[in-house]
């Protein structure tokens, strides 16, 4: 074996190997989140892991996308085929979350004839020219903040949306950018998919989503990834966000080639979908890897100065 990767004779751990430990730590979270999916998607004690999930009351880290509630058939894997009359007028009810998507009420309020596009929303993405958007549910019931939202970590996120018709079940691909508060929300639609989905008559309609990449979907970005500033950033302050990301962002590490120390960017507090640039990263001219974690599994890397994120409205593409 490569001594570097060995301490002493002692049995003490190397430098090298510490700080890769360090390094890693962040990613088994996301390790343990797909690994737990992927046990629940085969039936293999899902039950049991339902119960436990349900019973606890630690939340799931704020960097990950949380795994919400336990599983209940969805409406497409029933006998029904999605036909409906009085389509839009599907009674509120608390909607299904799991852990890849929901089922529930899909609504829509605004004027499917003339669609404008997302001005960013709660994610805080500013004006933008995304035409297929929509809000995620903040409650799963009334007041208890288990939604799809989770404090704005799916930001970002693509869902397929499916929804009854007169003729059927119809589906658009859409990008998570705002926040609904509504005591029975699902999904509240934006933008082009309420004409896409439900005609001349916007709505509350029966419906389900799930969670898929953004990569290739017809109107849910308005150019690259990127990682953009903050408006009023400066050298003592900073938050930075990933725009057009393939899946929401579970997480933002950084590595200092220079002397190997390591470290994960923390949740903004002064605005949601947000990551703190700390000042002692701020403040460095030193080259420093930043890895950026998606849901999907996907990660983008860039290798930038920490002082490059003192420059307010900067963004570098991915």
């Amino acid at each position: 074996m490569d001594s570097h990767l060995h301490g002493s004779d002692e049995g003490e751990p190397s430098e090298l190997l510490r700080k890769y430990i360090q390094y890693m730590t962040p990613y088994w979270w996301l390790l343990l989140s797909m690994t737990t999916i992927a046990l629940q998607g085969c039936g293999e004690n899902a039950a049991s892991v339902s119960e436990a999930q349900s019973s606890s009351s630690a939340r799931a880290p704020q960097s990950s996308v949380a795994i919400l509630s336990s599983s209940s058939a969805s409406l497409s894997s029933s006998s029904w085929d999605g036909v409906c009359s009085s389509c839009d007028s599907y009674a509120p009810a608390i909607p299904v979350v799991t852990e890849t998507g929901g089922s529930g009420g899909i609504t829509s309020y605004g004027d499917g004839t003339n669609p404008k596009p997302s001005e960013g929303g709660a994610c805080n993405y500013g004006k933008t020219n995304i035409m297929n958007f929509a809000a995620a549910s903040v409650n799963i019931e009334p007041g208890d903040l288990r939604g799809l939202w989770n404090g704005g970590h799916i930001c970002g996120q693509c869902v397929q949306v499916r929804v009854s018709s007169p003729t059927g079940w119809k589906q658009v691909i859409v990008r998570l950018v705002d926040r609904c508060f509504d005591a029975y929300c699902g999904i509240d639609l934006g933008g082009a998919p309420t004409a896409t989905l439900m005609g001349s008559k916007p709505g509350r309609y029966a419906g389900e989503w799930s969670m898929v990449s953004c990569d290739s979907a017809p109107g849910v970005s308005d150019g690259a990834t990127n990682i953009t500033v903050k408006d009023g950033s400066n050298a003592s302050w900073s938050l930075i966000q990933v725009r057009n990301p393939p899946a929401a962002v579970l997480g933002i590490q950084w590595i200092r080639p220079s002397d190997g120390s390591t470290g994960s960017l923390p949740w903004a507090t002064e605005a949601e979908n947000f990551y703190s640039v700390p000042t002692s990263l701020l403040q460095s001219s030193d080259s420093i890897w930043w890895h950026i974690s998606y849901w999907t599994g996907d990660m983008d890397s860039i290798l930038l100065p920490g002082n490059a994120f003192d420059s307010a409205g900067a963004s570098w593409n991915l």
